[in-house]
């Protein structure tokens, strides 16, 4: 599911990008007709040329700003995923054969694998409070 919305912001990243170009196009010929028909044109059409102009200009800000945001949490659901395939490929088998030799060694009362035990939930603990929440 993860890797899912990693392709979805994916998408949305390359058309967010096609829109800017094409804000930039709009704003560039904008801007271009205004200087050359400066002195042809009425003044209040003028104003509310170059205001449509500024509206197209904070309109492709914000969505450059979009596209950072959408870039920064697609960087943290590949972290998020990283430390998951980690966690599940190093840390639990490596703490499954800890136990196991432990078993094998020597005989085990309740209260070290219950120490264990809370050492694996500390661990679990500590995964879930430094991981970025992807749920949103």
């Amino acid at each position: 599911m993860a890797s899912d919305r990693v392709n979805d912001f994916d998408n949305e990243i390359n058309r967010a990008e096609q829109q800017i170009i094409i804000l930039n196009c709009h704003i560039k010929a904008g801007s271009d007709y205004l200087l050359q028909h400066k002195s042809e044109l009425e003044e209040q059409f003028f104003k509310r040329f170059a205001q449509k102009i500024n509206g197209l200009i904070t309109s492709k800000t914000s969505m450059e700003m979009t596209v950072e945001q959408i870039k920064i949490h697609r960087v943290m659901i590949i972290e998020t995923l990283d430390r998951f395939y980690e966690a599940t490929t190093v840390f639990y088998p490596l703490w499954r054969q800890t136990i196991q030799s432990i078993q094998d060694t020597q005989v085990v009362s309740s209260a070290s694998f219950t120490e264990l035990n809370e050492r694996r939930q500390s661990l679990i603990n500590a995964l879930q409070i430094n991981t970025p929440n992807t749920a949103n």
